[in-house]
């Protein structure tokens, strides 16, 4: 997901507003939110919990879906309620802790960018998934 967020960040330089509030300062506010602690003051400090949460939530999150996915007995299934439950927490979360508007006030280009990049994490999430079922 950072790599597609950045990526898509590079090839929007002039866009109007956060690409995906998933590669915005939100995830540090909802974070902070969170945990009842302010936000940090300096540009370093952001980009370091930036970081930590994006790669810390990521990875615990993706550690749900071998459990979703034996209950389900299938990578399908599972990749289906995996990826809905991903695309719910980041349509609630922003709006309750992030301070962004309701998904509904999303501009398109922000929607279509959380709905892909979320996508593209639940594919990442199944590959490796069972490339580690054929390891073990």
């Amino acid at each position: 997901m950072s790599a597609v967020l950045a990526a898509e960040t590079a090839l929007r330089p002039n866009s109007d507003g956060p690409v995906d509030y998933d590669a915005s300062e939100h995830v540090v506010i909802a974070a902070c939110r969170a945990v009842g602690r302010r936000p940090p003051r300096t540009a370093r400090g952001n980009a370091a919990v930036f970081a930590a949460v994006h790669w810390g939530y990521g990875s615990a999150v993706a550690l749900a879906y071998e459990p979703l996915r034996r209950v389900a007995r299938s990578d399908a299934v599972a990749g289906a309620v995996f990826y809905a439950g991903c695309q719910a927490m980041a349509l609630s979360l922003f709006p309750t802790l992030g301070g962004t508007p309701p998904p509904w006030r999303w501009k398109r280009e922000v929607l279509l960018s959380s709905f892909t990049v979320h996508a593209l994490y639940v594919a990442t999430v199944v590959v490796v998934s069972r490339g580690g079922r054929r390891v073990s």
